[in-house]
């Protein structure tokens, strides 16, 4: 009896044993299924992750080739637009409107200077007078005969351009009788801030007074060229967009169409060619602008054909 009871405790005990075995087995088969359903939702997650990034990038794929086709169709249509430019529009001129001086050019091999005024000279001095019949004078002979002129003679009409009467520049020119005879008073009927020219007791605009220093231009080109229609006009780096827009205004009273304004110190860099630098080369350039009314200095990086302004400075009563 006492051998099989050892027995039987010995059977007992083995399977507590296989139990507690049995137990722990269950447990880790119930973690290991739960870590499997976990992976297989996570593979499902990853499944929806991946077909939704097909479709975006499908998507995006989609949009590229529309964006492409757009690119041809721009392409396209740029390409007919220089045909036309070429081959259809009238001849352009470029323009430098001074303070003192004005300019007028034409590039067909080289660039050359368009002379101007009675006495076919390069530079055109930007002075306008109103005579006693209500004709417009322009140009060199009308500022040297000053004293028979004055005080229907303008001068510096482009520190008007988009200024404001109540400017303290634009007061000091009305104050100094001696260099600015003409009359400067708020324009009638204006903003607040708007320029009168006064001649003859009729007030002007100063775009209208520009209007006629580009006109006496476009009248010498045509006489050179045929007829004229277009122009490049270079304004100061510093030039706002209300002087910008009064600049074109005055074009258009002249009967020019702007193809563009280019900034001064631009020009004077694509006229020693650096917009010919090679595709891994920039320059940083320092140009002075020692003209007749202003001094002005910019400072310009050119790259890949491409001009950007870092700095400028100078004087704009200093000429």
């Amino acid at each position: 009896k006492i051998s099989k009871k050892n027995e039987l405790d010995k059977i007992s005990t083995k399977i507590e044993t296989l139990e507690v075995k049995l137990s722990k087995y269950i447990e880790t088969r119930s973690s290991l299924k739960s870590a499997i359903d976990n992976f297989r939702r996570s593979i499902q997650s990853k499944e929806k992750e991946f077909t939704d990034n097909e479709d975006i990038i499908s998507s995006i794929q989609k949009d590229i080739r529309e964006l492409q086709e757009e690119l041809k169709r721009k392409e396209k249509d740029f390409n007919e637009w220089v045909f036309t430019v070429k081959n259809k529009m009238g001849k352009a001129i470029g323009i430098d409107l001074g303070t003192t001086n004005s300019v007028v050019a034409f590039k067909d091999v080289t660039v050359r200077t368009i002379q101007t005024g009675a006495n076919n000279e390069d530079l055109c001095r930007s002075c306008v007078a109103l005579d006693k019949n209500g004709n417009f004078l322009v140009g060199n002979s009308v500022f040297n005969s000053w004293k028979r002129h004055a005080p229907n003679i303008v001068v510096s009409a482009k520190r008007l351009m988009g200024a404001s009467i109540n400017d303290s520049n634009v007061q000091k020119m009305k104050t100094n009788s001696h260099a600015y005879p003409f009359g400067i008073q708020k324009l009638s009927g204006g903003t607040e801030d708007s320029v009168a020219i006064v001649l003859r007791g009729k007030e002007y605009t100063p775009e209208q007074i520009s209007a006629e220093i580009l006109r006496a231009l476009k009248n010498d080109a045509d006489t050179k060229l045929g007829d004229v229609e277009y122009a490049v006009i270079t304004v100061p780096a510093y030039f706002n967009e209300k002087q910008k827009s009064a600049t074109k205004k005055a074009a258009k009273l002249a009967g020019l169409k702007v193809l563009q304004l280019l900034a001064e110190p631009t020009a004077a860099a694509l006229s020693y060619g650096f917009d010919n630098l090679k595709d891994d080369e920039d320059k940083t350039l320092l140009i002075y602008d020692f003209g007749g009314g202003t001094f002005d200095l910019s400072i310009l990086t050119a790259a890949g054909g491409q001009f950007v302004e870092t700095g400028a400075g100078g004087d704009r009563w200093l000429g």
